[in-house]
């Protein structure tokens, strides 16, 4: 890295809002900063996101149910569904009905879809290593304590939040899973 590059601040951190939180808004940044990077690089590459995770998914565990690709993947299964709709219209993966359950699609790599993939690869795993290697020893420790210390945290909030909700919801007879008024499904 040059100077300049060492000495600015990618994340912007002096510009934080004080009501905000500091590591909300740092670990938002951040994923957007690589996020936008790895869309950037693929779409050079003729792909995106989920279609490299799919391809990834594919390439390792070879033939999978769409199921355990949505997993996988960790994306939503609409997300998931209509890539694997525009990869097969683009010939990189294939869909058969399993022998066992005909409901269930197994999908899997095409010769275009490997080709593609081994375009990629090469892209993915420079990046892994600029991004893995550019935190080492006791940094990398602490990030990665750090992050499970935020998640953590992140959880408490979420149960507790729920645990209010649900008492204060108890306490006018409404169940949490009601919605509010006008808030119902309109069918």
């Amino acid at each position: 890295m040059d100077d300049a590059t060492e000495t600015t601040d990618p994340l912007q951190l002096d510009d934080i809002p004080d009501a905000a939180s500091l590591v909300h808004v740092t670990a938002e940044r951040l994923f957007r900063m690589l996020k936008a990077q790895m869309a950037a690089a693929l779409e050079a590459r003729g792909s995106s996101i989920v279609e490299w995770r799919i391809l990834l998914m594919l390439r390792i565990h070879g033939r999978m149910p769409q199921k355990h690709l949505v997993h996988e993947v960790a994306m939503a299964q609409a997300q998931v569904s209509r890539t694997l709709s525009v990869m097969q219209r683009r010939g990189l993966v294939e869909a058969e009905r399993s022998s066992d359950d005909r409901r269930i699609r197994l999908f899997a790599l095409t010769p275009a879809g490997r080709e593609l993939y081994g375009r990629i690869a090469p892209t993915m795993a420079a990046r892994k290593a600029l991004l893995d290697g550019s935190l080492t020893g006791d940094r990398l420790a602490a990030f990665l304590d750090g992050a499970r210390t935020v998640a953590r945290a992140a959880v408490v909030e979420i149960r507790d939040h729920e645990i209010r909700d649900h008492e204060t919801s108890a306490g006018r007879g409404v169940s949490p899973a009601t919605p509010a008024p006008g808030q119902g499904s309109k069918t």
